[in-house]
């Protein structure tokens, strides 16, 4: 199959919900499958803004009730991540890895789990006294020098029982700070427990990576969920979808890479008429789910964008907190914003036009992100 780089760029927009009409900001999660979650509230938090890109207005206080109202777990996904409730038994074999082994290649929950042995038990039976707690219901005083970020032993002792899947997070409070509970009280698979197995739970994960992926080498289907990092079976999964031709080979105008679609999402999408007009210019979070691998954005959209608020200022090249401008089908520009909550103003600290965008379309959207934010003006620097 040859498609232009136009029709990829649609694909994939179509693929990622920009075109959707979606009934509740709920359902952006539930369509997307993984939101990644972020503290950084400079304008506002990731996940919020993620949804408020393809939803439109909504109330932020609800979605947070709805989330945590048993719809949606928290886990590693993509990254720290949401994701709907009826996903957690395809991440069955990452919690297995994290109870034999630990996160990551660090074994720091195996180290934590031999230093601090001895908080195991008195975090747990606080967590069944009280059902809800956070790491600030233990008072002891943070041990320096043990590396890792330095977490008090009973934080240290609460991540390392999140990822065995022992306790989740029910909540998060004002702060954003964890609320942990029994996951037996919360996840709702604990009803009837059902198990796939890796190999299928992985070729699961890799067919919802490229039907929201739209377009994608087997490299960036396998990142969606991270399922390369954890050395899930993924490309015996990617190679199994090819057989059964779930998926195929696409080649686009004056591209190198080989890359794939998803065909039944492809027909879906071919049937309903999209048009880039439909799509209003919107600002997208620096972590937004389209944007998560610079090269893919840079090979197929023709915009080279870092995540920058992770440098120092002197090494910034834009700002802090850059947010890219999508409009007619493209990402045309990018402004760096801050919110100013004590004079309830959204400031534009700076914004650059490329990919032939135009004042009008990041004016239009810099007034939308505005009444989101419920802000009274804006203000440019």
């Amino acid at each position: 199959m040859n498609i232009t780089i136009n029709e990829a760029r649609n694909l994939i927009l179509y693929a990622q919900g920009f075109y959707n009409e979606f009934s509740e900001p709920i359902d952006v999660l539930n369509f997307l499958g993984t939101i990644q979650l972020d503290s950084i509230n400079v304008l506002a938090r990731n996940q919020e803004l993620v949804i408020y890109s393809r939803f439109g207005n909504y109330d932020t206080d609800k979605l947070y009730k709805t989330v945590y109202d048993q719809n949606a777990f928290e886990y590693w996904g993509h990254s720290a991540s949401w994701m709907p409730m009826s996903y957690y038994k395809l991440f069955l074999h990452r919690i297995r890895l994290l109870q034999q082994h630990g996160r990551s290649a660090t074994t720091v929950n195996k180290q934590v789990r031999e230093e601090y042995s001895e908080y195991y038990k008195v975090v747990m039976d606080l967590i069944k006294e009280k059902e809800f707690v956070s790491s600030s219901d233990f008072k002891e005083v943070k041990r320096s020098g043990q590396g890792w970020w330095n977490f008090k032993p009973a934080k240290r002792v609460l991540e390392d029982l999140f990822d065995q899947g022992i306790i989740t997070v029910s909540n998060r409070d004002k702060n954003f700070n964890r609320i942990y509970c029994l996951s037996e009280k919360y996840i709702t698979w604990h009803k009837n427990k059902t198990d796939i197995g890796i190999r299928d739970s992985v070729k699961e994960l890799m067919w919802l990576g490229i039907n929201r992926l739209g377009i994608a080498t087997q490299r960036e289907t396998a990142d969606y969920f991270r399922c390369y990092k954890w050395s899930e079976p993924w490309k015996e999964a990617f190679e199994e979808l090819l057989e059964e031709k779930k998926i195929e080979e696409v080649y686009i105008e004056n591209k190198k890479t080989k890359y794939y679609l998803a065909k039944e999402l492809f027909d879906k999408y071919s049937n309903e008429n999209i048009s880039t007009n439909m799509l209003h210019p919107v600002l997208i979070s620096p972590l937004d789910n389209l944007i998560w691998d610079r090269k893919r954005v840079h090979n197929l959209f023709n915009f080279n964008y870092k995540v920058e608020f992770y440098k120092k200022v002197e090494n910034r090249e834009y700002g802090y907190f850059v947010l890219p401008l999508l409009s007619r089908g493209g990402i045309r520009g990018r402004a760096d914003l801050k919110f100013d909550r004590g004079n309830n103003v959204l400031n534009v600290l700076g914004f650059w036009l490329e990919n032939e965008g135009t004042s009008d379309e990041m004016e239009q959207a810099l007034i939308n992100l505005k009444t989101f934010l419920k802000a009274d003006k804006l203000e440019y620097f």
